[in-house]
C-alpha cells in the first residue's frame, strides 16, 4: 500500500488521502474512519496518514521510502512547459465551448478517476461556512495550467454542488464522487465566485 497524495484541511473530517492498494495498483480515496486494505484511517495529517488494525497503530508517509507503512510517493505525471501544467494527453481531451461549458473525452475522465492524485494535488480545500452551516468547500492553490484551471475553476471558488448533490459534508462529497465514477454523461458543477452562483457544465463524450 502506498500513500499517494494528501488533501489536508484544518477540519480533520474534510481531510482526504489517496492510497494505491493491491497488486494492480488501484487508487482509492479515503477519509478519517474509513477502511483501506483492512486498516482503519484514524487521522490524516499534512504529509502522512495514521492507520490502525486492532490495537496496533502505523503510519503511511509521503516522500519517504520504507515498508508498507512508509511508502514512497507516486511519480509525478509528465508535464509540458512550466511547473503546474498538466499532462498534455489530459489537457488535449478538455475543450472549452463557452465561458461555462466544456466537452471532455470519456477516456480523460477515466484517466483522472484512476489517478485521483492528479486531481487532488492541484488544490487545497477548506469547508466554507455561513453562520454555523457549511455551504460548500472553498478551493485554493489552483495554478494556471492545472486540471482545475482547465475545467474553468479559479482560486477562491466555492464548490457547492455536483450534479445536484451538495458537498456540505464529507459524506455527500464522497457520494457525488461515487456517482461520477458510475459513468455520468453530463456533469453540472455549481460554484460560488465572488458572491455569485455559477454553473459549469461538462459534456462527457
Amino acid at each position: 500500500m502506498k500513500l499517494l497524495v494528501v488533501v489536508a484541511s484544518t477540519d480533520p473530517d474534510w481531510s482526504f488521502a489517496s492510497f494505491q492498494v493491491g497488486g494492480e495498483g488501484k487508487n482509492v480515496l479515503r477519509r478519517r474512519g474509513q477502511d483501506v486494505s483492512g486498516k482503519n484511517v484514524e487521522f490524516i495529517g499534512w504529509d502522512r496518514a495514521f492507520l490502525s488494525s486492532g490495537k496496533s497503530l502505523c503510519q503511511a508517509q509521503l516522500f519517504k521510502a520504507g515498508g508498507p507503512e512508509a511508502p514512497v510517493a507516486a511519480p509525478a505525471p509528465v508535464a509540458s512547459g512550466a511547473p503546474g501544467t498538466l499532462d498534455p494527453g489530459i489537457a488535449k481531451g478538455i475543450r472549452k465551448i463557452s465561458a461555462t461549458e466544456y466537452d471532455i473525452d470519456r477516456s480523460v475522465v477515466d484517466k483522472i478517476l484512476e489517478n485521483q492524485a492528479e486531481l487532488m494535488k492541484t488544490a487545497r480545500i477548506i469547508p466554507d461556512k455561513e453562520g454555523d452551516k457549511v455551504k460548500g468547500v472553498r478551493m485554493f492553490g489552483i495554478k494556471s495550467g492545472s486540471l482545475l484551471s482547465l475545467l474553468g475553476m479559479e482560486n477562491g471558488d466555492r464548490l457547492q454542488t455536483i450534479n445536484g448533490f451538495d458537498v456540505s459534508s464529507p459524506e455527500k462529497a464522497l457520494e457525488a464522487y461515487a456517482r461520477l465514477r458510475a459513468g455520468a454523461d453530463k456533469l453540472q458543477v455549481q460554484i460560488n465566485r465572488k458572491g455569485t452562483d455559477t454553473n459549469l457544465d461538462y459534456n462527457i463524450k
